[in-house]
């Protein structure tokens, strides 16, 4: 008895909602059509750097491959600095994308542009697991 009148309650809740889809952000900005990833431990929050990489039209991806534009890594970056490095992925600073963000016309990765001065660290990002 109890069981039916909470299952004509929910019936009936259901029948006031109104489902719709997310709508697309579409953003045009200095990292449209880029990739990045961020590894390593940041100055800033970890949700502040993505944020900012999508409000410039750039994508964020857990993983790195060879599809990747820009792997941002901080201290400690660990295996993902490492895999980038060994098949060519240009890796900014955390200073270095604050720039790119700043001069639109320098961000898109020329070549090699790894950064010499990146602390490599055995220990890994919590996104490395």
């Amino acid at each position: 008895d109890g069981l039916q009148l909470r299952r004509a309650l929910i019936t009936d809740l259901a029948g006031h909602l109104v489902l719709e889809a997310e709508p697309e952000v579409i953003s045009e900005g200095t990292f449209e059509g880029m990739s990045f990833c961020i590894t390593g431990t940041l100055s800033q929050p970890r949700k502040a750097i993505q944020l900012m990489v999508k409000g410039a039209g750039g994508k964020v991806v857990g993983s790195i491959s060879g599809k990747l534009d820009v792997l941002i890594a901080g201290e400690n970056a660990g295996s993902k600095l490492t895999k980038a490095q060994s098949i060519g992925v240009t890796v900014w600073t955390e200073a270095q994308l604050l720039s790119a963000l700043d001069n639109p016309a320098q961000s898109k990765p020329l070549g090699d542009t790894n950064s010499s001065n990146v602390a490599i660290d055995s220990q890994k990002s919590l996104l490395d697991f």
